[in-house]
């Protein structure tokens, strides 16, 4: 399934996100937070997240023929497994090549809780992957113990602010102020904030006077199948 992201500025879609879900034949439809911990416990997160670039692969180059004009970017969420598995950049580049994808037009998203495990390894892997021109996200932050040595040390391209850390607070106008603080500090870093989880116009507004532009989130659009998202892409129109 595909979450949009939009510039709320201009109300255009600039991409997506993609995410996995589970068709389960007695409890139906299933989210990701029901079985991704049993599939990394079970060693399978490696094939499912393989699965997973394959199928938007497939679907970048069915929209690439259908709308040349536009241009697709498409965020993948990556497991902390994948990151740890050898030779995993150089697979993932042959993969995406391919299929005759740009990788510029495929985000990875890690989450924040990755960047701790292993920094070593994972400032390598990073760097080999932006070498081969993949854009870089930093998932989930503020959900989590996020690190500022983490921005200073990995060179990410984007920081995906959860909005959580202002819903889930007993003190908002303290979380106003950190989230003011972290989108001017990434921007003082050059690095592209998307804000997801955003459900309401006052949390869009705010977000959008604080500098940040792109958002992801229920007040936009919620995650769709993707027939639905395909008519998003010939003909999006945001209705506030």
């Amino acid at each position: 399934w595909f979450q949009p992201q939009v510039n709320y500025k201009t109300k255009t879609l600039t991409g997506v996100e993609a995410l996995i879900r589970w068709r389960h034949p007695e409890k139906g439809m299933l989210t990701p937070a029901s079985f991704i911990e049993l599939l990394e416990n079970s060693d399978q997160i490696n094939t499912v997240d393989k699965y997973t670039v394959g199928k938007v692969c497939l679907y970048m180059q069915k929209w690439k023929a259908e709308m040349p004009d536009k241009d697709f970017t498409v965020s993948v969420n990556l497991s902390r497994k994948d990151i740890q598995s050898p030779d995993f950049a150089k697979r993932l580049t042959a993969y995406v090549k391919k299929h005759d994808i740009d990788p510029k037009n495929i985000h990875l998203e890690i989450t924040e809780s990755a960047y701790m495990d292993n920094s070593e390894m994972l400032i390598s892997v990073v760097n080999d992957l932006k070498s081969d021109g993949f854009i870089i996200e930093m998932d989930d932050f503020g959900s989590g113990y996020s690190s500022l040595n983490t921005l200073k040390d990995i060179d990410i391209d984007i920081l995906k602010l959860d909005m959580k850390f202002l819903s889930e607070t007993q003190n908002p106008e303290r979380s106003r102020v950190i989230i003011s603080s972290i989108i001017h500090m990434a921007n003082a870093l050059n690095i592209t904030v998307i804000a997801e989880g955003v459900e309401t116009k006052e949390q869009a507004d705010m977000l959008l006077s604080f500098g940040c532009e792109i958002m992801q989130g229920y007040y936009f659009s919620k995650p769709v199948p993707v027939s639905e998202y395909e008519n998003m892409l010939k003909n999006y129109h945001f209705a506030e």
